[in-house]
């Protein structure tokens, strides 16, 4: 599901509600086989006790046609294991393991190897007394693997050189934001890769696992620091600049709705969200998330892990924050958007009341201010309002 949209025109209020969404379960992928780009550390084995060491030896014997890791006592090391067997294609691994969980939970791996892995379709884990053999499920085999992701590199390409020379990492992560609304289409057809980064770099369709994997790869690939933040219904992307956390929903962020010059319209009110604005928003309760992809203990936390506050938001960055209303200052913050040649405007206010103050004003009697102001700034056609209460934001999409 999506958020609610609510549609005016000028002179004329229409409503309607567009909802569009995340709302299953998602799969979740990550790029790299025995490529270049892997970012997992090199898995090291603890030899252990001589028991141990003995006890290896024996899964080996009994299993001579399948690597077997140690799995020492830190679930890093298991990680590292299932790494460099996805990597391989191998079809299973044996996992020693005398004490302490083992990874069983798919999609948390593929959030915490920064999804590059978007030939894995499944781990089906059997656990027995001090190991686990697990089976891996593969969309793709070697071959079809590494022409994939010679097509996947190929988009990174093009995404390096439209940034060659940018050092500001707001930028880079706002020119992606502005790009995968542009190219990719949300599409919950089912096909395998509507959750993956081939999905949304190559074939340009995806669901929100597939928006934030690729913004994740190409973060992190770029050398940025990204993660992932994510429940069971929906998956977004986490940013840490300066000591200041925030979140990026590339995927609500995309709204697949067009002007007359078939130009998309871009909801900028999740582009920079703090965990105050997180905690109020539907559908947005952290349940997991892996900074950097590189630890599968990264996980289980909440948005209370992260701080209240970020000046790395659009509207603050932009300048696009009104503050309490004001007619005349929205209307400038509005004239500076649409000097710009946006076909969407949108200011942000201090507090839900703000907004809600805000809102009720501007549509108010018949959307007489709006229409106004609108009218002031040269605008006479139809046009579409949003009031994001969660993130305090209010903008218009310029129809015709």
């Amino acid at each position: 599901m999506k958020k609610t949209v609510f549609v005016a025109a000028l002179m004329i209020a229409v409503i309607s509600v567009t909802a569009r969404g995340q709302g299953e379960a998602e799969k979740t992928t990550k790029p790299e086989t025995t490529m270049s780009f892997f970012h997992h550390e090199e898995s090291s084995e603890n030899d252990g006790s001589e028991k141990e060491g003995d006890r290896i030896e024996e899964l080996r014997d009994s299993y001579p046609d399948i690597t077997v890791a140690n799995g020492g006592y830190d679930n890093d090391m298991i990680f590292n294991a299932v790494c460099e067997a996805v990597e391989k294609h191998d079809a299973q691994l044996v996992v020693y393991r005398d004490t302490g969980d083992i990874i069983q939970d798919f999609w948390k791996f593929k959030a915490a190897s920064n999804f590059q892995y978007f030939w894995l379709d499944g781990i089906n884990a059997q656990n027995y007394t001090d190991y686990t053999v697990m089976t891996f499920n593969y969309l793709y085999d070697e071959a079809q693997t590494e022409s994939m992701i010679n097509e996947i590199d190929a988009v990174y390409r093009n995404y390096e050189y439209d940034l060659a020379g940018e050092r500001d990492e707001w930028k880079v992560a706002e020119y992606l934001y502005n790009s995968f609304a542009n190219e990719i289409t949300y599409n919950n057809d089912g096909s395998n890769n509507i959750r993956n980064i081939y999905g949304a770099l190559v074939e340009k369709k995806a669901v929100c696992a597939g928006y934030t994997a690729a913004f994740d790869y190409v973060m992190s690939r770029m050398g940025y620091d990204v993660g992932v933040a994510g429940n069971n219904d929906h998956i977004w992307n986490y940013m840490a600049w300066d000591s200041d956390d925030c979140f990026i929903d590339a995927t609500w962020g995309d709204l697949n709705e067009y002007d007359q010059y078939g130009r998309e319209y871009i909801d900028y009110s999740y582009f920079g969200m703090n965990s105050d604005e997180l905690s109020v928003l539907e559908d947005h309760a952290i349940t997991y998330a892996y900074i950097s992809g590189r630890s599968y203990n990264q996980s289980d936390v909440t948005a209370s892990d992260y701080t209240g506050s970020t000046n790395k938001n659009y509207c603050d960055i932009k300048s696009l924050n009104a503050g309490s209303y004001s007619y005349n200052l929205v209307e400038d913050i509005f004239r500076r958007q649409y000097l710009s040649g946006a076909n969407s405007f949108v200011v942000k206010f201090n507090s839900q009341a703000e907004v809600e103050t805000a809102a009720a004003t501007l549509t108010g009697n018949d959307f007489a201010t709006l229409n106004q102001m609108l009218s002031d700034l040269g605008i006479y056609g139809p046009y579409t309002y949003r009031v994001n209460t969660a993130c305090k934001t209010f903008e218009i999409n310029i129809m015709a």
